[in-house]
């Protein structure tokens, strides 16, 4: 792979039938248009072709995931929304403060929760 290509995973989560990439930003402002257009156009790609050329991976149902506790511009927001109902070939989410907490709840991991509350 192309050095000036790589990117970084925050947390890589493998499922029997899926894989989940997610990018975390602990950020106490909100993630703006031009930073969800770099992730969209630029990592996303790039950990998806790598993905694609791992045999463990390529046949998985893709889910990229963005975390910001700071939460999203407006604009940022509306072009998530309108991607992440666009594409088929894999998923993307999205996750504000609340419901990163919510979503750690859900899991009834207590250490998971602590973790998210001191660092997000």
């Amino acid at each position: 792979m192309n050095l000036s290509k790589r990117k970084e995973i925050d947390v890589f989560v493998k499922y029997p039938n899926e894989v989940k990439f997610v990018e975390c930003k602990g950020y106490n402002r909100t993630l703006d248009e031009e930073y969800v257009s770099i992730w969209l156009n630029e990592n996303i790609p790039t950990i998806r072709k790598w993905a694609l050329s791992q045999d463990e991976y390529k046949n998985k149902h893709m889910v990229f995931e963005l975390w910001s506790t700071g939460g999203f511009e407006d604009s940022a927001r509306e072009i998530l929304e309108t991607v992440s109902h666009k594409t088929k070939k894999y998923s993307i989410e999205y996750f504000e403060g609340h419901e990163i907490i919510r979503k750690a709840k859900s899991t009834k991991n207590k250490n998971l929760e602590r973790i998210i509350r001191n660092y997000f």
